[in-house]
């Protein structure tokens, strides 16, 4: 039972990991992507403290949908594990927490991006992405803030919707001694 409760903890270590650097590199991509006239790489390099703030925010926003959604592949590794892991068993999770971790980050990269684009025309006065191409670090904290409020409520119906998807075990009925 021991050995079991180790196992989990280390594969449990190397999937979140995984997922991490994931989900940095896949952010920071389709940040890069998606906002093409504004090249955040040079933007960094020019120590432009305002993109760095949005480019923050994206990956830690990602990271919150994520990490909230992956909890029912989680509870589904412990209870494949508990219930012996064959090879096929064990591909089959492979397989279910890839295109669970690929659905979480489709999810959270869409719904963020939609929400900012939602957000800058309701405020048609600023051009956010230019103020932070000029380093306009007070825009920059203002939509951040946006892409992170955005991912706390994106987080929990990726969860909910999500964890649908996962295959739970059946569960055998409990009995009551005595009835």
């Amino acid at each position: 039972m021991q050995n079991i409760g180790l196992i989990s903890g280390a594969v449990q270590l190397i999937v979140s990991l995984l997922a991490g650097l994931s989900v940095a590199y896949v952010s920071f991509r389709a940040f890069r992507w998606l906002h093409r006239d504004l090249d955040p790489v040079k933007a960094l390099k020019d120590h432009n403290v305002a993109m760095a703030i949005v480019l923050a925010s994206m990956v830690v926003g990602t990271g919150l949908v994520v990490l909230q959604a992956l909890e029912p592949v989680v509870s589904t590794l412990q209870t494949t594990l508990y219930d012996g892991v064959t090879f096929w068993s064990g591909l089959a999770f492979l397989g279910l927490a890839l295109g669970h971790l690929a659905l979480v980050l489709f999810i959270a990269i869409v719904g963020i991006t939609f929400a900012t684009s939602v957000f800058t025309r309701l405020t048609p006065n600023i051009r956010e992405f230019d103020e932070i191409k000029d380093k306009n670090v007070a825009v920059a904290i203002t939509l951040a803030a946006v892409i992170l409020l955005m991912s706390m409520f994106l987080a929990h119906g990726s969860q909910i919707f999500l964890s649908s998807l996962v295959p739970y075990p059946a569960m055998e009925p409990i009995q009551i001694m005595g009835e």
